[in-house]
C-alpha cells in the first residue's frame, strides 16, 4: 500500500518428496559353540511419497509510528503414502511373500490457523503480544486391514514479548510462547516395523502432540569486534513424545508414547568475535536440567537430568574462497531408560 510498512502478503507453497529403500538382509543362526545352523534371507522395500501444501495470507497495518497490528490465516496440508513389501526366504533360497508384514499406511494432517498480535514501541520500551488458534484435523489409514485413526484437535497459542534498549548496541529481551511439536508420521503408524526382526518398531496413531510453554530472558550487547548473547529460559512441555522400549528375551520392542509433563530449564551463551574482518569465532555453551514425571514410569515423582552442549566455530574467508573448522561436544546425558553417552 502506499503507507510504509502497510502490506498484504500472499504466499503459497507447494513440494513433493519421495524416499525408497530397497533392502537384502540375510539372518545367520549359531548355536552355543558358534556353528552355523542356519540361515534366512529376507528382502524388504520401503517406498514413500510425501507432498506439502501451505498457504499463507498476512496482513500489517502500521497505526500511528509506533503501532502495528498484525493478522493472517495459514493453512497448511501434509499428506503421506507410505508402502513396505517384504518377502523372505529360507537356506534354499526361494522367497515366499509375507504376507504378516506388508502394509500400506496413508496419513492426511490439515492444519487451520488465524492469529492476531498488536505491537507498540515505547522510546526505549517495545511491547507485543498475541494469539493464534489453530485446528488439526488428521486421518491415518492401514489399507490392508481396512483400519482408520483420526486425531483432531483445536489449541489457542498466546504469546507476549517485551524489548527495552539501554542504548543502540544493548538490548535486553522477556518473552512468553505457547508451541506445538506434532508427531511425525513414522512416530504414528501402528504397524510393527520387521527390518530388524529383533528390534520392532511401531507407532501410536493417538499420540498426541507435544505442547510447550516458552519463557526466556536475553541480553544482547554488541562491541566492534565482539557480540555477547545470552539467554536464560523454562520451558513447561506436556504430553512429551518418548520411546518406550520393552524388552522380551532376545526380542525388543519400541514404541512411541506421551508422558506426563516435562520441566527444562536452562542457560545459553552465544560469543562471537572478529579479530580481522575475514575471521570469524563463534562459541556456543547451552547448560540445562530437566525434570521429568510420570505417573506410570517415575511414580509421580520427578526425576531430574542434567546436560551440556558445547560447539566451537570458526571460518575463514579469502576473496572467492572460505574455509571452516567446527567442534562440537555433549555431555552424558541420563534418561528415563538408561542414559545417551558423551558425543565429540
Amino acid at each position: 500500500f502506499k503507507k510504509a510498512g502497510h502490506t498484504l502478503d500472499v504466499d503459497i507453497t507447494y513440494s513433493t518428496a519421495e524416499s525408497y529403500a530397497d533392502e537384502r538382509l540375510s539372518h545367520e543362526y549359531y548355536d552355543s559353540v558358534q556353528t552355523l545352523y542356519s540361515t534366512n534371507y529376507q528382502n524388504t522395500i520401503d517406498d514413500n511419497q510425501f507432498t506439502t501444501s501451505i498457504s499463507k495470507i498476512d496482513y500489517v497495518l502500521p497505526i500511528g509510528d509506533s503501532t502495528n497490528l498484525e493478522t493472517g490465516f495459514h493453512f497448511t496440508h501434509r499428506n503421506s503414502l507410505g508402502s513396505f513389501y517384504s518377502k523372505s526366504a529360507a537356506s534354499d533360497s526361494i522367497y515366499s511373500d509375507d504376507t504378516g508384514l506388508i502394509n500400506d499406511f496413508n496419513y492426511l494432517q490439515n492444519v487451520f490457523a488465524a492469529y492476531l498480535t498488536f505491537g507498540h514501541q515505547f522510546k526505549k520500551l517495545g511491547i507485543k503480544g498475541g494469539l493464534r488458534a489453530e485446528e488439526t484435523l488428521t486421518l491415518s489409514e492401514l489399507v490392508q486391514t481396512n483400519e482408520e485413526f483420526t486425531n483432531n484437535y483445536f489449541k489457542l497459542f498466546p504469546s507476549v514479548h517485551f524489548s527495552y534498549k539501554f542504548s543502540p548496541k544493548t538490548e535486553m529481551l522477556l518473552g512468553y510462547s505457547k508451541r506445538i511439536n506434532r508427531p511425525r508420521r513414522h512416530q504414528l503408524n501402528p504397524f510393527s516395523n520387521y527390518s530388524d526382526p529383533y528390534t520392532l518398531q511401531r507407532g501410536n496413531p493417538f499420540l498426541m502432540p507435544e505442547i510447550i510453554h516458552l519463557t526466556e530472558l536475553s541480553y544482547l550487547r554488541f562491541w566492534k569486534k565482539f557480540n555477547l548473547n545470552t539467554t536464560i529460559y523454562h520451558r513447561f512441555i506436556k504430553d512429551l513424545h518418548r520411546r518406550n522400549l520393552i524388552n522380551e528375551g532376545a526380542y525388543s520392542t519400541v514404541e512411541f508414547t506421551n508422558l506426563g509433563s516435562s520441566h527444562l530449564t536452562g542457560a545459553d551463551l552465544i560469543l562471537t568475535y572478529r579479530p580481522v574482518k575475514q575471521v570469524r569465532i563463534t562459541s556456543s555453551t547451552s547448560v540445562y536440567n530437566t525434570s521429568t514425571k510420570d505417573e506410570e514410569i517415575t511414580g509421580g515423582e520427578y526425576q531430574n537430568y542434567f546436560g551440556m552442549n558445547t560447539n566451537l566455530m570458526a571460518s575463514l574467508r579469502l576473496k572467492t574462497w572460505s574455509f571452516q573448522i567446527q567442534g562440537d561436544y555433549s555431555s552424558r546425558r541420563y534418561v528415563l531408560l538408561g542414559e545417551i553417552v558423551p558425543q565429540y
